[in-house]
């Protein structure tokens, strides 16, 4: 029988793993009529309830004529027979919704002027306005409605608070100005070279350097054959159109994890509607290795000629060996045998050239943005510059693919093209900067081009937020980079990417010539600046096993680093992709669909088993993975997995495992903490912190053997605390019977001093009484509140507090909103 019902933005959903079953509105009441669940009440006593605090609802009559209103979601309630009920922090219930009341809250999931709000309620339900009023003000009554304020942006940022308007403005004239252009009949005698690119990715760079290139060639010989075409963001049916009109053209296809499946399926329309045209596809998500490239080739249509490795070089190669004929136009591709780095369709089967030497010298290819290739381009909170100061990675980790430049030599830019780039960016107002080199700040100027980063800050506003892949074996020029982004106020994601610290499966995968004491390092100097820490790991890598996984996350654990934990991706032209390789180490792949299932999900090839691990294995070490995140790198269970370690000796992992043991022998004796670890997907309350951290008590005296003294009852209280929820007031001053501050600092010293704290650190019932402080604001509070628990830049949930892991950073691409909130003592605390 369905216990919880969980009400978001997007719809009521039944959950269940992963994938929770939405309600439709017509099957809402028959749901709850045919419900017969008793009413859960929390133990007693519980030292946890005086821990919460709320903010008063607001009379709904002081809102505003301009004030907007929208509901505090997400919330999970307990289905009751007719209704639903829902409760407070401290696990009292505030009251029982039914299907109406339910459907009138999802109508005010989007903010609405308070003036139209029972009018929006009047029409999801098609009730009275009367009704719709009453039910709008029982709702707020019972704080699930509130006045919505926006989250602010940073008041240097140009794009900050832009109108949605004036971006469909910019868009729809860049778009008319394209549609011109593709109208427009190719100069006498040319061929139209066209880009394909990603709508998402309007700032293509890989793309650009292909135009800029073949435009630039040899003195601009080829614009004689060939008409470049910056097509930014034209959509599918504009090239269709333009080719019916106009005849065959060439087309460019960049093909990425993220990108491969949409550009197949382009390619494939677009050659059925012109077969003359000639697809040309190149990226590092193009197959090399022969057997996988000949597979390609039978299984798309849409590809004529597949590239390997730098495509700049080799595509004005093409293109002269074409000399613009095209297929249909008595054009032969045998005369490409000469050109090598390819492999061609012929009509007697695929064809393979000798590979082609990298450049020597990268600024043969002129600059894209300097060329004036995506002037005009629209600007918008999401849109983000790629600028690529060098190309190369010294390193061969088998599971990579650097554009097929990984275990080589590093080739630079000159830095002041880098420079003028990183200004061409900041003078059109983009805010997102992405560094695409394999590990920036390698080289001494990587510190240079830092501080024209943030000049351009203090100049012009943006950038302020910066992604990179920073250097993987130094922390010289790394450490004084982190330092120019911290106290410029630029945002960016302080990773150490570790990908595992198990020597067996470091040597398996070739990275055992990158040392963890470089992490470790880094990680140092972050702490010192005040930021939080991160860690990237891969998740079956041959060598691995459910033992050494487990390690892993027992060692960031140890370090106090989040950590983003990836599948292992068999990117096609990785070392460990060779056939070789795969041999060896008895890899098994799978085909799997990755970022969900809507549009910007893409299917890719996962590693499911190898010679260490079995198909079983991996299914446990994503178990705990999923455990990890949850329970660990979001905070849920962070303190009381802490003071267990001590207690029992159990490591932080291994009391996460157990919890998870636990509630899939009988989910029914946890059901709040069954909620946790196998249903929520964003931070929401399993119906009260107060009825998850009673199961957890449970746990520690049913299974674990603990006595509940008054150790317990402090770190309970210090994980009430912190965790966010709407209407939650901060700050806050918690009465403990021992000082937790104070052994967490202890804890934390012994770990600075690589010390073993378990041993060092006296027992947290030996520190006498104190206050614990809660302080925070009310827009972290939002941006917990509801945010996804699996995306690459979510952090943790915990409000500040002498025991936090850091400031609150952001990764690179992030945007405004607005949130609902009630006013009241103190911060009264949101949702997101």
């Amino acid at each position: 029988m369905t216990r919880f019902l969980l009400l978001t933005d997007a719809g009521a959903f039944v959950p269940g793993g992963p994938d929770p079953r939405p309600v439709p509105a017509a099957e809402l009441p028959a749901l709850l009529a045919a419900h017969g669940t008793p009413p859960v009440a929390p133990s007693a006593p519980s030292a946890i309830a005086p821990t919460l605090h709320y903010a008063p609802a607001r009379p709904a009559a002081s809102w505003g004529p301009d004030d907007e209103v929208a509901a505090l979601l997400p919330r999970v309630g307990e289905v009751r027979s007719g209704g639903v009920a829902l409760f407070d922090h401290r696990g009292e219930e505030t009251g029982v919704i039914d299907a109406d009341e339910v459907h009138a809250l999802l109508a005010l999931a989007d903010p609405v002027p308070a003036a139209e709000a029972a009018g929006r309620v009047a029409t999801a339900l098609g009730a009275r306005p009367d009704r719709a009023e009453a039910i709008l003000a029982r709702l707020h009554a019972l704080g699930l409605v509130g006045r919505t304020e926006p989250a602010p942006g940073p008041a240097t940022d140009p794009t900050a608070g832009v109108a949605d308007a004036e971006i469909l403005r910019r868009v729809k004239t860049w778009m008319a100005g394209i549609n011109e252009r593709l109208r427009q009949p190719d100069p006498d005698g040319t061929t139209a070279v066209i880009p394909v690119s990603d709508e998402a990715v309007p700032f293509n760079l890989a793309l650009g350097l292909l135009l800029a290139h073949g435009a630039a060639y040899d003195g601009g010989r080829l614009t004689a054959t060939y008409h470049f075409l910056p097509a930014w963001l034209a959509p599918l049916s504009m090239l269709e159109r333009r080719l019916r009109r106009r005849g065959p053209a060439v087309l460019l296809f960049s093909n990425y994890v993220w990108s491969i499946e949409a550009n197949l399926e382009k390619a494939r329309r677009l050659k059925e509607v012109s077969p003359d045209s000639i697809m040309i596809h190149g990226g590092p998500s193009t197959p090399k290795y022969e057997h996988d490239a000949e597979a390609f080739f039978a299984a798309h249509p849409g590809v004529d000629i597949a590239v390997r490795g730098e495509g700049e070089q080799t595509l004005v190669e093409i293109l002269d060996a074409l000399g613009g004929r095209l297929a249909g136009r008595g054009g032969d591709l045998s005369a490409l045998a000469a050109v090598p780095g390819l492999t061609y369709r012929t009509p007697d089967g695929v064809v393979r050239t000798a590979d082609r030497e990298r450049m020597a010298e990268l600024d043969q290819v002129p600059s894209p943005y300097r060329a004036g290739l995506f002037d005009g381009l629209p600007v918008h909170d999401a849109a983000f510059l790629t600028v690529e100061t060098n190309r190369g990675c010294p390193y061969g980790c088998t599971f990579c693919d650097w554009g097929s430049a990984t275990n080589s030599r590093i080739r630079k830019f000159d830095l002041q093209r880098v420079v003028d780039e990183i200004e061409w960016g900041a003078r059109h107002g983009l805010r997102n900067l992405f560094i695409c080199d394999a590990n920036f700040g390698i080289f001494a100027r990587d510190v240079e081009i830092a501080e024209a980063i943030v000049a351009c800050k203090e100049r012009y506003g943006v950038p302020t937020n910066v992604g990179a892949c920073f250097a993987k074996n130094t922390t010289k020029y790394v450490a004084q980079i982190y330092s120019l982004f911290w106290h410029a106020g630029i945002a960016f994601d302080p990773i150490v990417a570790l990908q595992s610290m198990d020597d067996e499966v470091l040597a398996a995968v070739d990275r055992s010539n990158i040392k963890v004491q470089a992490y470790d390092d880094l990680a140092d100097h972050l702490r010192a600046l005040g930021a939080t820490v991160g860690t990237e790991l891969m998740m079956g890598l041959p060598g691995s096993s459910p033992a050494s996984f487990a390690d892993d996350l027992q060692g960031c654990i140890d370090r106090e680093l989040f950590a983003t934990i990836y599948d292992t991706m068999m990117l096609p032209n990785s070392p460990m992709n060779a056939p070789e390789y795969r041999d060896r180490w008895a890899i098994e792949i799978q085909e799997e669909r990755v970022g969900g299932t809507g549009p910007e999900s893409t299917r890719t090839r996962i590693a499911v088993a190898t010679a260490t691990y079995t198909r079983d294995d991996r299914q446990r070490m994503a178990r705990w993975r999923r455990l990890f995140r949850v329970l660990e790198d979001t905070g849920l269970l962070r303190h009381v997995t802490r003071w267990v370690r001590q207690e029992t000796g159990t490591r932080e992992i291994d009391i996460c495992i157990r919890a998870g043991e636990a509630v899939a022998a009988d989910p029914d004796r946890f059901p709040h903490l069954a909620f946790v670890v196998e249903d929520m997907a964003r931070v929401v309350e399993p119906l009260s912190w107060r009825h998850y951290l009673d199961d957890v008590e449970r746990l520690l005296v049913e299974e674990l053997g603990l006595p509940p003294d008054p150790a317990m009852a402090t770190v309970l209280q210090v994980q009430a605390a912190l965790l966010p929820g709407p209407r939650r007031v901060v700050p806050l001053r918690v009465p403990l019977a021992h000082d937790y501050a104070a052994w967490w600092a202890a804890r934390d010293a012994a770990l600075r001093a690589r010390l073993d704290w378990v041993r060092e650190v006296p027992r947290l019932a030996t520190f006498p009484p104190a206050e614990f402080e809660v302080s925070g604001t009310d827009g972290a509070n939002r941006d917990m509140c509801g945010a996804g628990l699996f995306t690459s830049f979510t952090k943790f949930a915990e409000f500040d507090s002498p025991v936090m892991r850091g400031a609150r950073t952001v990764g690179y691409l992030s945007g405004g909103g607005a949130v609902a909130t009630e006013e009241g003592r103190g911060t009264a605390a949101g949702t997101g």
